[in-house]
């Protein structure tokens, strides 16, 4: 306990002193006292993260700050033995080969990423930047320096996204120097931004990643420059792989932005509209080419699909005997026997008389299987996903890959967004402070549309930020079903959000009033 404290002490430090010495940090809007506090802040935050997943939900394999770091002591102990191969796990070259398999056969979770499961979640050609396989190769790479000490992990994760939303910062402080302080709220210190970047989860990656990619784009179109250049792309391609509909979401604003500074036009809200307007309309012309190429509604009906297998939970399984190879589909209240035999696929045993379901083409066919004591003597069952159906679940217009469905649900996908989860929809002590922020950002909302000012904001970066939010918030809400996830999902784009209402508040008007009430009291 003390080395593992000791320890977090030193890189602590030294993450402060390269706050303090390195260029990047420095910054008009924010001393770098101030930067290096909230560093401290986002550690203390990870720490109680990790006391919370540790003595309130005490399910370790179940806590995604946990399962991925155990899972990444296996890869990490391959640098011992074959350096070589451990380069190849952590790097994802040829890391599913058979050879490789003696390291990660005492894994949980790596395990079962193999290209199987990468074909099953449509992910198979983004092996690498795979949600799961990256934080555990972070880890693995982190253990170099940490010894096995968790909290050493913690303090690598928030200085890497301390990057990324510093880099965030820089970009909108040109065009809100006269709200600074608010800005250094809206960015770095609302709940589900210290949150979601101070545990040891992919979410720090995407900070990092989106943060980076924000900064190089409002660089290049103040002035073109050859590293911005190579940023924005390497950026780019980063967050294309971490999370494509972040980047689907700000490529049409950030070329209209672009456009506009170099054409000054004066109806800025219009441009705007009509550009994306037009570029709504081809998405839903492609969608008669879908037997061609795949159209975006496809894509996102694709989404769906996979959140919805996810969050509704249950075991898929490959089935392997003398007869077929199929994808099979249990219940998430169907008890299955886990085997310790060949853990590295997940061997399973199911009981006589259990019933499995045929899985075809993303979707179940509607068949049944029932099976019987001579059927499981010639079958083998290994698990591709297993999960318990998410207790925030909720039911969502399914998508058709066609224009009138994508439409019809619109609506209540940005209703999700926006106000969900509720503070009537809190039924765990970790939905509490996420239902307490979608509560305040609303009523903050109300508050600066009713003392708005629209006179000396940039109108080019408030309509950025406008359909930015506006095209994520509606690829969030028809495609994700659970509320945790919608929560998770929306808390890259917050600090949008948070600066879009900080850009429009008539400040004094607000104080007035309070000041008024408080008179008449």
């Amino acid at each position: 306990m003390i080395a593992e404290i000791l320890l977090s002490l030193f890189y602590t430090t030294l993450f402060v002193w390269i706050i303090f010495r390195g260029r990047f940090f420095k910054s008009e809007g924010i001393s770098r006292q101030g930067l290096a506090l909230l560093f401290i802040i986002k550690i203390v935050v990870g720490v109680l993260l990790t006391l919370i997943y540790t003595y309130y939900y005490t399910i370790r394999e179940e806590a995604d700050i946990f399962k991925f770091f155990d899972d990444s002591k296996y890869i990490f102990n391959a640098l011992f033995i074959n350096p070589l191969h451990y380069l190849q796990l952590v790097l994802g070259i040829n890391a599913d080969a058979d050879y490789l398999q003696t390291y990660v056969s005492g894994t949980k979770y790596w395990a079962v990423q193999t290209d199987a499961y990468q074909e099953f979640t449509g992910a198979l050609n983004a092996n690498f930047f795979n949600a799961h396989r990256l934080i555990t190769r972070f880890n693995a790479v982190v253990h170099i320096f940490s010894f096995g000490y968790y909290t050493v992990h913690v303090v690598f994760m928030c200085f890497l996204s301390l990057i990324g939303l510093m880099a965030i910062f820089k970009s909108f402080y040109p065009f809100l120097k006269e709200k600074r302080k608010g800005l250094v709220v809206a960015v770095f210190l609302l709940p589900a931004v210290l949150f979601w970047s101070s545990g040891v989860l992919k979410e720090g990656f995407i900070f990092l990643v989106l943060g980076l990619f924000i900064f190089a784009f409002f660089n290049l179109v103040q002035k073109p420059c050859v590293s911005q250049t190579i940023l924005l792309v390497v950026s780019g391609l980063l967050l294309a792989m971490l999370k494509y509909y972040l980047l689907a979401a700000l490529i049409i604003p950030m070329l209209v932005f672009a456009f506009i500074v170099r054409k000054r036009f004066k109806y800025t809200g219009w441009v705007y509209l009509i550009i994306h307007l037009l570029f709504l309309t081809l998405t839903l012309a492609l969608s008669s080419f879908q037997n061609i190429i795949p159209s975006p509604l496809q894509l996102l009906s694709g989404k769906q699909n996979e959140q919805i297998k996810e969050g509704f939970g249950g075991t898929y399984c490959i089935t392997n005997d003398s007869i077929s190879k199929e994808i099979v589909y249990f219940y998430p209240d169907v008890k299955l026997n886990k085997t310790n035999v060949d853990t590295a696929r997940r061997l399973f045993r199911p009981q006589s008389g259990i019933t499995a379901y045929r899985y075809s083409n993303g979707c179940l066919t509607g068949d049944s299987i029932l099976f019987t004591d001579s059927m499981l003597q010639r079958t083998v069952f290994y698990e591709i996903s297993s999960r318990p159906t998410a207790g925030s679940f909720i039911n969502i217009p399914l998508l058709e890959p066609n224009p009138l469905s994508f439409i019809k649900a619109i609506p209540q996908g940005l209703f999700n967004v926006f106000f969900r989860p509720s503070i009537f929809e809190v039924h765990t002590a970790m939905s509490i402070p996420a239902a307490i922020e979608n509560l305040l950002l609303i009523i903050a909302l109300i508050i600066s549309l009713v003392f708005s000012s629209f006179s000396g904001i940039n109108k080019n970066l408030f309509f950025f930020l406008f359909f930015s939010l506006l095209s994520l918030y509606i690829v969030i809400g028809i495609t994700t079903p659970v509320l945790g996830n919608i929560v998770r999902y929306k808390a890259p784009f917050l600090p949008f959000f948070a600066v879009l209402i900080l850009m429009i508040v008539d400040k004094e008007r607000v104080i007035s009033v309070f000041k008024r009430l408080k008179s008449k009291k």
